[in-house]
């Protein structure tokens, strides 16, 4: 699949009756760029100035505290359309990173760009209102079944919604996300193991 056909399903996942031509025009202002394993597209102390797409990667963000120790703030599956709200609504730089965890293509497009869109087409402007309102539920459902969960049915939630995390994000990534020791994923990690054995 090419980028057309690519963001177009996504989007019209979040607005079906998207105009077709104005869709169209939209998707010309999203730049590509090719990230290879373990690099990333925002650090700390940059401005993140867009939102992005990344076709077949799992990404992460996190911050690194005063002790040098990396804190994961979300982990969000492939093609998602992702920013730092913070930065990007405020225009302040980055307090966080945001990192590929495989091989992927990344779609990007520019925040003024994006204004434009909305301001000049009702249908992107809606756009993100829907995306908006989607990802806000999404991520209160996340973190209201994640924050009454211990580290057992933490685990199990991600192996039932999100099972492509436990092949490729670490365990100490996992762990740091739901706030748990690695030891303790380590533990429920291979009594689930020993279940299905």
């Amino acid at each position: 699949m090419n980028k057309n056909d690519i963001l177009r399903g996504n989007i019209l996942n979040f607005h079906p009756r998207f105009n077709e031509e104005i869709l169209s025009l939209g998707i010309e202002k999203f730049d590509d760029i090719y990230l290879e394993s373990g690099e990333h597209i925002l650090l700390e102390g940059d401005y993140c100035d867009f939102i992005f797409f990344a076709e077949s990667s799992i990404v992460r963000c996190y911050i690194i505290d005063d002790n040098g120790e990396e804190n994961t703030l979300w982990i969000e599956p492939e093609r998602m359309f992702l920013t730092d709200f913070e930065s990007y609504k405020q225009n302040i730089p980055s307090k966080c990173y945001m990192q590929l965890y495989e091989n992927s293509k990344v779609y990007i497009l520019k925040k003024q760009e994006l204004l434009n869109l909305y301001q000049t087409y009702h249908d992107w402007a809606l756009f993100g209102v829907l995306i908006m309102e989607s990802y806000f539920m999404r991520s209160l459902d996340i973190l209201n079944r994640l924050i009454y969960s211990d580290a057992t049915e933490a685990y199990y939630f991600i192996e039932k919604h999100y099972p492509r995390y436990l092949e490729v994000v670490p365990l100490k990534h996992i762990a740091s996300r739901l706030n748990v020791s690695p030891v303790s994923i380590s533990r429920v990690r291979s009594g689930t193991q020993k279940k299905n054995n």
